[in-house]
């Protein structure tokens, strides 16, 4: 779920597909998660019911495991207008440090969803990838 400034209430569904590492040369039982896209629900709660939307207009949404912000993208030119920006979820990987299988996983399922045509790109040029915590999404309140 995710708030707009506006008080719009957004219902986020995450698509994707398990995905299991083999990097190790051989197949695990540990299956890690890979985004395939996005399913956008507004909320409108005086009749309890759910509208799928397709466009965000100028709004970019921020998914994670720690938060989910909404952000007016016309008042931020860091941010692109009906995007989704998403961070790896499967914390699992995290957690489990020692297990070598979940190395391929870590961080890795990142990037920008583009709600008018559906591709995923980057966000960083970089590996991501943390030993300890997960990517996290910060907000600056003024």
């Amino acid at each position: 779920m995710v708030e707009s400034q506006d008080g719009t209430l957004f219902v986020v569904s995450r698509r994707g597909v398990q995905v299991t590492p083999t990097h190790l040369g051989y197949l695990t039982e540990e299956n890690t998660f890979r985004t395939l896209g996005f399913q956008v629900f507004e909320v409108d709660l005086s009749t309890n019911k759910w509208s799928k939307i397709q466009n965000l207009g100028n709004r970019s949404l921020f998914l994670g495991f720690n938060s989910s912000l909404s952000v007016d993208a016309s008042s931020n030119s860091q941010c692109k207008p009906n995007c989704i920006y998403f961070t790896d979820d499967f914390v699992d990987s995290y957690w489990y440090l020692a297990d070598e299988e979940y190395v391929e996983a870590r961080g890795k399922d990142t990037g920008i969803y583009n709600m008018k045509d559906g591709s995923i790109e980057p966000f960083f040029e970089t590996n991501p990838f943390h030993p300890f915590n997960p990517l996290m999404w910060l907000e600056q309140w003024f």
